[in-house]
């Protein structure tokens, strides 16, 4: 599929981004350890509240 006929809300969808990170399997594996460890590094910089901070971030990046 080609990114020039995709609208910007159009890359939005999951199955755009399914499709993409098939296709860059690295950048998915990275993306995974970003959103493994985002909570802890809150809890190291900022103790409780930054991990609370950390778990919601990370769980809006994964919608």
């Amino acid at each position: 599929m080609s990114s020039t006929n995709l609208s910007f809300t159009d890359a939005f969808t999951s199955e755009i981004r399914q499709t993409f990170y098939q296709e860059h399997k690295a950048l998915a594996h990275v993306m995974h350890l970003i959103l493994f460890l985002l909570p802890f590094a809150g809890v190291i910089i900022r103790g409780l509240v930054g991990g609370v901070l950390g778990l919601t971030l990370s769980s809006s990046v994964t919608t």
